[in-house]
């Protein structure tokens, strides 16, 4: 008899206990020659980032430090996760549409958006500690040099 192992949307399989034995993170088990009881023990953690669902709400800023503004028709609540799946923080939109990240570390985070009618949306948030939400200037430059040591080729990549 085989028992296929299926997290909900996001969450990944974090162990699989058989007879008590860690077997590790599997998506399936397979009892054989079956002739006594046996017990399966699944647990699930983590967040996956993934975006989708109610394209018209927007997030901003993002990337935040103090707080991030949610705006959207119909978003009733807005649940707070960190990748490990941990719920941190939740909000009813009734009076507010915004969220405080006082004590968040930096990182990435889940916002998982629900409507009045129920339909669910994550979005993805990066907490930052660079103030007004607005990421420091990254720039990536390659420069080649020729067979004599000089500069051949120049590029760069920047981000404000």
């Amino acid at each position: 008899m085989t028992f296929t192992i299926t997290p909900n949307f996001g969450a990944r399989v974090a162990a699989v206990v058989v007879d008590g034995i860690d077997i590790g993170s599997v998506a399936s088990y397979t009892f054989t020659n079956v002739s006594r009881d046996h017990t399966i023990f699944a647990s699930f953690s983590g967040m996956g980032v993934y975006e989708f669902g109610l394209p018209e709400v927007k997030l901003y800023p993002n990337p935040a430090k103090d707080v991030v503004h949610i705006e959207g028709e119909d978003i009733k609540t807005v649940i707070l996760y960190d990748l490990l799946g941990n719920r941190l923080h939740s909000i009813e939109m009734t009076t507010c549409n915004e969220m405080s990240l006082e004590g968040l570390s930096k990182g990435v985070y889940v916002l998982i958006l629900v409507t009045k009618n129920g339909s669910v949306g994550y979005r993805k948030l990066l907490v930052t500690n660079w103030g007004c939400g607005i990421p420091q200037p990254l720039f990536i430059c390659n420069i080649m040099k020729d067979k004599n040591g000089y500069d051949s080729a120049k590029w760069c990549l920047g981000m404000q």
